[in-house]
């Protein structure tokens, strides 16, 4: 299906290639939720991080992963859902960013890299998400 014209929230797509982005994302989401949450006590001591931190963001992982799953499984996908999930995943990435670059934390080198796998998974996706928009233009 081809659609044309502006882009806009209000706008409901239906494109195979946006669907199957959405529901990719929500698998790594749920899948990465349930890790971090039956994890979080021995990534924390490992990775140098608070558990606690650990298993709040799996748990995060998993409300968002339930949001995406509603989104990418509706029949039409309306834009201002996607937009959201944009926005959500780049906002993770600022505070993956703040976290490492403040003095909340001090993660071993495993950790580190650790928080950086995060911000460069949601960046990616948030990339794939947005550029499934511009195809639909």
């Amino acid at each position: 299906m081809q659609i044309t014209g502006t882009v806009t929230a209000n706008r409901r797509f239906s494109l195979p290639t946006l669907r199957r982005v959405l529901l990719a994302d929500t698998g790594i989401l749920l899948v990465t939720g349930l890790v971090y949450l039956g994890t979080a006590h021995w990534l924390g001591p490992a990775l140098d991080l608070p558990s606690a931190l650990i298993a709040g963001s799996g748990a995060f992982f998993l409300a968002f992963g339930a949001g995406m799953l509603t989104l990418g499984t509706r029949r039409s996908i309306h834009g201002a859902g996607v937009y959201g999930a944009i926005g959500i995943n780049l906002a993770w990435a600022v505070a993956s960013s703040i976290l490492l670059l403040g003095s909340w934390i001090a993660p071993n080198a495993l950790g580190v890299a650790f928080v950086l796998a995060n911000l460069i998974a949601a960046l990616v996706v948030a990339e794939l998400e947005a550029m499934t928009l511009r195809a639909a233009r």
